[in-house]
């Protein structure tokens, strides 16, 4: 499958770029539950993960439509190419933040 050209918008708001997500998936043959199956997690990990970070399954998802995760979720990273905030699923790809202080005091108590 050829990758997204300039023609192709992705939306930027949550709830249309799913549905971008979830057509430009069946126009590749694949759906959330084959991305499910694939990666050993239930069809609504794939799912919420539209909504909520997680690198490994952002990569999945990119990779089964032909576009770089950067690209894909754009609102998860900053110019440089670093993550936003904290994610699930870390990968040597991604820079979750430091803990937050509540932890580190626990730590050090």
């Amino acid at each position: 499958m050829k990758g997204i050209t300039e023609a192709d918008t992705i939306p930027a708001e949550t709830l249309p770029r799913a549905a971008w997500v979830q057509a430009r998936l069946k126009c590749a043959g694949s759906s959330f539950a084959d991305i499910a199956r694939d990666l050993g997690v239930h069809r609504q990990t794939v799912s919420q993960t539209m909504w909520r970070p997680n690198a490994r399954i952002e990569l999945a998802i990119a990779q089964a439509i032909g576009v770089e995760v950067k690209t894909l979720f754009a609102d998860r990273f900053d110019a440089a190419g670093n993550r936003l905030h904290r994610i699930r699923g870390g990968s040597a790809e991604s820079t979750p933040a430091s803990p937050s202080p509540t932890r580190q005091k626990r730590k050090a108590a």
